[in-house]
């Protein structure tokens, strides 16, 4: 199996690699969607940033995940084909075969595309993101004694 080193630290966008994609893409609590990108690939840059804040607006969302592979540096699971790119497949929680996404690229679509795409019905995007936003804590919290 072909793998990048598996990453010490992730991102809002979760960096998949061949070592960790059953554990990522396969977690059967979890809808995935998955960029698979070439690093040479203009179309992937342009997407980067888009995908990056696709990333920042589901974190907060703990059974969908927003993830990205490099396709050329990791070996795909059998069954699992990135013949362009960028292509982008959604992973549902209770089936793991791929789907294909053939929509639109804007933050819009993407966005449109996971809610109604979910396995949960139900995600309320701003109301989970607030209560998210609540348990987080400030990197530098310090206690003064009275």
């Amino acid at each position: 199996i072909r793998s990048e080193p598996i990453p010490t630290t992730q991102g809002d966008v979760v960096t998949v690699v061949g070592k960790t994609f059953d554990e990522i893409v396969f977690d059967e609590t979890k809808d995935v969607l998955v960029e698979f990108y070439a690093p040479w690939c203009g179309h992937c840059k342009n997407l980067a940033p888009i995908w990056d804040e696709l990333g920042t607006l589901f974190k907060p969302i703990s059974d969908v995940v927003i993830a990205k592979i490099d396709a050329t540096s990791n070996t795909l699971p059998l069954g699992v084909n990135a013949n362009g790119f960028p292509t982008i497949l959604w992973f549902p929680k209770n089936n793991k075969k791929p789907a294909t996404y053939q929509q639109g690229r804007t933050l819009e679509d993407l966005k449109r595309f996971i809610l109604t795409s979910a396995t949960r019905k139900n995600i309320n995007l701003e109301k989970e993101t607030q209560e998210w936003k609540q348990t987080q804590q400030p990197d530098s919290v310090e206690k003064v004694e009275l």
